[in-house]
C-alpha cells in the first residue's frame, strides 16, 4: 500500500455521526474546509410525471430557510462564509449541497447548509419564479425543439433495451413535467428522500476543529428525520447492441448553427463493473482508453493529418460507463477518418497493438502517479468512489491493479466488451463543405 505513495491521498477516515455515515480527511496544509451533503437521490427517483423534481428541489432548497432569509440573503452568505463557492446538483441518483470555507467558518456554513435540509421556505412565489429559470436552463441545453427531439432519438437508439433510464433525457426533466411540479411537491420529495438514511457527510480540508464540526453535525442531525432509504440503483449486467450504428445529419438539420468544420463521435455504453469481483477490468479499461485516445491521435493527427485534435476518453456513472472517442476535421476527411477509428476498434480486440500498448503502460502510470490533486479533486475521487462503488477506491489500490493489465487483458477485455457493432457514429456536418 505504501508503493507508489507513502501517504494515499485518497485515504478518508470512516465514522458516523448520529448513524450517518461521515467521511473526512485532515490535511494540516490545506487552507480551506471542503464540505459535501451528499444524499441518495436523484432523478430516477422522480415520480413519473414529475420528472425534473429532483434537480427542482435541489434549486429551491437554496432560496431559503429559517437561517437565510431569501435567495439574495443566500448569495451573501455564500459571498461572506464560503468564498462563493456554495452550491448543490443532483445527478440520476445523486443529490449535493457543496461549497468551501476558511477553517474557522466551517460550523456556520453546516449550520446554514443543513438549514436547507431542515427548514427550506418553499415560498410559492419563489417555486414560480424558479420555474421559469429552470425552464430556461432547459432550453440552454438543449437548444430548440429539434435537437431535444435529435437528442431523445440518439438516447433511445443507444439505451434502447434500459426503458428506466429513458423516460427522462436529463435531471431536468422536461418542459410540462416542471411546470406540473407544485411547491407540495418539493416538499413532499424534500421529507421522503432528504432524510439520514440517505445521508453521506464528506469533509476534506484542515479540520484543526474537527470535535466542533461533529459536534454540528450532530446537532443538525437532531433534527433531520431517519426515514426510509432510497431505492438502489437497477445496475445494468448486460446492455444490448444499438439499433443503428451510424447518425449522419448536418448542424442545421438538428437544430444547431452551422460550423465550418464536421464532427465524428463515436460511442458505447458498457456495463458498470463490481469493484471487489471486477477491479483487474476496471484497471484494464482505464489503460485501454488511453491507448486507444493515444492511437486515435496517432492515427488521425500524427500520421494522416486529418484534423487538430483527436482522442477518446471514458465516463462512469452510477448504472453504466461509457467510451467516446472524438475528433473535429473538415468534411471531406470525414470517410477516411471513421476507417481509422474502426480500423483502431477492431485491431485492439485482434491484438495487433501490442507495441503500443507496452511502449505507453509505464508513461500512462507515470502520468497518473504525477498528477496534482487538490483537497477539492480529492473529496470529489472519494465522494465518486462511494457513490459509484458502494466504497472507496484508494489510489494506490487503483495503480497496483494498473501495474498488473498485461496486453492479453487489454485484447480479451476488447474482444468482450468493445466489438466493433456496438459503437454508435455520431456524424454532424456543415451546410456545405468548401
Amino acid at each position: 500500500m505504501t508503493k507508489y505513495f507513502k501517504e494515499d491521498p485518497y485515504v478518508f477516515t470512516e465514522d458516523s455521526v448520529d448513524g450517518v455515515p461521515f467521511y473526512y480527511k485532515h490535511i494540516s496544509t490545506a487552507p480551506c474546509v471542503h464540505i459535501k451533503l451528499v444524499f441518495d437521490y436523484g432523478a430516477m427517483h422522480d415520480e413519473p410525471g414529475l420528472e425534473g423534481c429532483a434537480h427542482f428541489l435541489e434549486h429551491v432548497i437554496l432560496k431559503g430557510s429559517d437561517l437565510i432569509e431569501d435567495e439574495k440573503a443566500y448569495r451573501e452568505f455564500s459571498n461572506k462564509y464560503t468564498l462563493g463557492t456554495a452550491n448543490a446538483n443532483t445527478s440520476l441518483y445523486k443529490l449535493q449541497i457543496i461549497g468551501k470555507c476558511l477553517p474557522q467558518d466551517a460550523e456556520h456554513v453546516l449550520d446554514v447548509f443543513f438549514s436547507s435540509v431542515i427548514s427550506p421556505k418553499f415560498d410559492p412565489e419563489a417555486v414560480e419564479s424558479e420555474k421559469k429559470v429552470i425552464v430556461q436552463e432547459l432550453w440552454r441545453y438543449y437548444t430548440n425543439e429539434t435537437y431535444l427531439k435529435y437528442l431523445i432519438t440518439l438516447r433511445k437508439n443507444n439505451l434502447f433495451d434500459c426503458p428506466e433510464l429513458l423516460r427522462t433525457n436529463s435531471v431536468i426533466g422536461w418542459v410540462d413535467t416542471i411546470e406540473k411540479n407544485t411547491p407540495e411537491d418539493l416538499r413532499k420529495a424534500k421529507d421522503r428522500f432528504l432524510v439520514k438514511s440517505n445521508l453521506k457527510i464528506f469533509i476534506a480540508g484542515n479540520l484543526d476543529n474537527l470535535e466542533d464540526i461533529k459536534n454540528t453535525i450532530l446537532i443538525n442531525l437532531k433534527q433531520v428525520s431517519v426515514g426510509k432509504k432510497s431505492e438502489i440503483p437497477n445496475l445494468l449486467k448486460t446492455i444490448g447492441k444499438p439499433k443503428e450504428n451510424k447518425y449522419e445529419n448536418k448542424y442545421i438539420d438538428i437544430g444547431l448553427g452551422d460550423e465550418e468544420q464536421a464532427s465524428i463521435e463515436a460511442e458505447i455504453i458498457l456495463p458498470i463493473f463490481d469493484l471487489k469481483k471486477d477491479s483487474k477490468k476496471i484497471a484494464t479499461l482505464r489503460l485501454l482508453v488511453l491507448v486507444i485516445s493515444d492511437l486515435v491521435f496517432e492515427k488521425l493527427r500524427t500520421e494522416n493529418k486529418l484534423c487538430y485534435s483527436a482522442g477518446a476518453g471514458m465516463g462512469s456513472g452510477v448504472t453504466f460507463q461509457n467510451i467516446v472517442i472524438q475528433s473535429k476535421l473538415n468534411s471531406e476527411c470525414i470517410d477516411k477518418a471513421i476507417s481509422l477509428i474502426h480500423e483502431i476498434i477492431d485491431g485492439v480486440a485482434k491484438g495487433m497493438f501490442e507495441e503500443k500498448f507496452n511502449n505507453n503502460k509505464e508513461l500512462i502510470i507515470k502520468r497518473f502517479i504525477s498528477n496534482e490533486r487538490v483537497t477539492d479533486d480529492i473529496l470529489t475521487s472519494v465522494v465518486s468512489s462511494y457513490t459509484n462503488y458502494g466504497e472507496n477506491i484508494l489510489l494506490n489500490n487503483v495503480i497496483e491493479e494498473m501495474e498488473k493489465v498485461t496486453y492479453q487483458d487489454t485484447v480479451d477485455f476488447a474482444k468482450e466488451y468493445l466489438p466493433l457493432d456496438r459503437f454508435v457514429f455520431e456524424i454532424l456536418k456543415p451546410k456545405a463543405v468548401k
